[in-house]
């Protein structure tokens, strides 16, 4: 269970990277009497990222999400039972540009229930030499010196930015895969701009759908199973327009690179994924009446400061390279069929 979070965590943060700007294709006017619009502004800043070789970031990570359920027993008296997660994680990372190279320390304080444990993170990103792959290799929280070496093909990721390689990503300026819906204001400072906007996950179905449908599809045919799309479509339809994620960039007034961002996923709406998660504990006969769920996404927020040529080399140590190769995509699939033997 821990190296599989710890994989999808680091996957997660190589995509907080500044260097990959957008532009929306369609923006709203400057506000408060700002002199330019959000996609001069983003324009400039993915110009700014092609000038530079490395950059750093100071990373806040803060997770506190709760699902509760309670059931009425014969007597009409309530049982209330259920799970909380907390994650709060201080990172630091340095990434070298073209070929991207990423180091990454710091801890996460993880609380599941009363559990408490605390995992430090020593992790390298190196992308492969045709771009399309991702090695990452992490120091073994629990044994100094034991290393764990994943590799996952990113081709269904970089799809999605039109690129081919994990390269390119710093030179992508279009936001059009969140669709024309994303109005960003804009203010100035004496030294900064800054720009704000709310991103809905519902927009990018036309986008996610047809990669999470070839993604499931190699999934199942390692395992001889078969899915039934029709039926999927419209429930990952439904959990996307859940998701809205608020951004907000403080740029430098002269370069137009990112001094900071915040992101946090804190107006999703998750009543549809609450009445998806009833509907099928009701229809396994795990609920009753007087039964409920509640899910509460208390906090989802990142924070990250950046600065810029700071970083001169990122080497990989020697253990990590020697480390035994795990195949990401594989270890996915293993997941899906894990998951699939649970329902059943």
């Amino acid at each position: 269970m821990k190296r599989k979070f710890l994989a999808a965590a680091l996957a997660f943060t190589m995509c907080l990277t500044p260097c990959t700007s957008f532009a929306a294709e369609e923006t709203t006017e400057a506000a408060d009497g700002a002199s330019v619009t959000a996609e001069e502004l983003f324009k400039k800043q993915a110009e700014y990222s092609q000038s530079v070789n490395s950059m750093s970031a100071d990373m806040d990570i803060n997770f506190d999400f709760s699902l509760l359920m309670s059931q009425a027993d014969e007597a009409g008296e309530t049982q209330d039972y259920g799970t909380g997660i907390k994650m709060i994680g201080d990172l630091k990372v340095d990434a070298m540009l073209n070929p991207m190279k990423m180091a990454m320390t710091g801890t996460m304080d993880m609380e599941i229930d009363t559990q408490k444990e605390s995992i430090d993170f020593n992790t390298y990103m190196v992308a492969s030499e045709d771009g399309t792959k991702l090695d990452v290799y992490t120091e073994n929280p629990e044994a100094q010196g034991e290393w764990l070496h994943t590799v996952t093909d990113m081709t269904e990721t970089l799809k999605m930015f039109n690129v081919s390689s994990i390269d390119e990503l710093q030179t992508v300026n279009d936001m059009s895969m969140f669709g024309d819906d994303v109005d960003w204001a804009v203010t100035e400072t004496d030294s900064t701009y800054d720009i704000s906007g709310q991103i809905k996950f519902g927009s990018m179905s036309d986008l996610v759908l047809p990669i999470v449908e070839e993604s499931m599809q190699s999934s199942m045919a390692a395992s001889g199973q078969e899915i039934d799309m029709a039926t999927i479509e419209p429930i990952i339809t439904m959990i996307l327009d859940c998701f809205v994620v608020n951004v907000s960039y403080t740029m430098d007034k002269e370069t137009c690179a990112a001094q900071t961002i915040h992101m946090d996923f804190n107006d999703s709406d998750l009543s549809v994924i609450t009445g998806l998660i009833k509907s099928s504990l009701a229809a396994a006969g795990m609920s009753g009446d007087g039964f409920d769920v509640s899910m509460n996404l208390n906090d989802f927020s990142i924070d990250a400061t950046y600065s810029y040529d700071t970083v001169s080399e990122i080497t990989v140590p020697e253990e990590a390279l020697n480390a035994e190769t795990i195949d990401m995509n594989e270890l996915m699939s293993e997941s899906v069929d894990e998951a699939a033997e649970v329902v059943e």
